[in-house]
């Protein structure tokens, strides 16, 4: 149980971080699709239970897809906007204190990241387009599960 969760904490941290993951991508974009629907299906199939498994890949379609929106509506998206809605999407309560202070610690850390890349305010046009790329290769990858 804690392994998923720690799993689901750094498939963000990995999907949010601005300078080092998007670079990597970016530089290596064969491998990162790779690694990023490894990761997905690895969260999604955590878990024995069928009817489990298929609730997650369909949660994880719809808040991924939720954050695709949220881009496509504002490529210059602002950094309070996108860690606000990265922490209504977790579900805090379900997670023991000592995964709420890694989640919020890697969330923090993310933030410091995408904050050497913001342009008046707003995350750069160009890692907005980045990371919708990366949010789109997991938004494919539920389709597997037939969502």
């Amino acid at each position: 149980m804690l392994l998923m969760k720690y799993v689901y904490c750094v498939l963000f941290a990995v999907l949010l971080s601005g300078c080092t993951a998007l670079q990597w991508a970016n530089n290596n974009p064969e491998t990162a699709d790779i690694a990023i629907r490894v990761a997905t299906t690895q969260y999604i199939s955590a878990t024995n239970d069928p009817e489990k498994v298929q609730a997650r890949a369909l949660r994880v379609h719809e808040k991924v897809s939720g954050w695709v929106a949220v881009i496509d509506e504002n490529p210059t998206i602002s950094l309070d906007n996108l860690e606000q809605q990265v922490r209504e999407d977790i579900d805090w309560v379900a997670l023991d204190p000592a995964d709420q202070v890694l989640a919020d610690v890697l969330i923090q850390n993310v933030r410091l990241q995408l904050e050497k890349r913001i342009e008046n305010g707003q995350l750069a046009a160009d890692y907005s387009i980045k990371l919708k790329t990366l949010l789109s290769v997991i938004v494919q990858t539920t389709k597997l599960y037939g969502i």
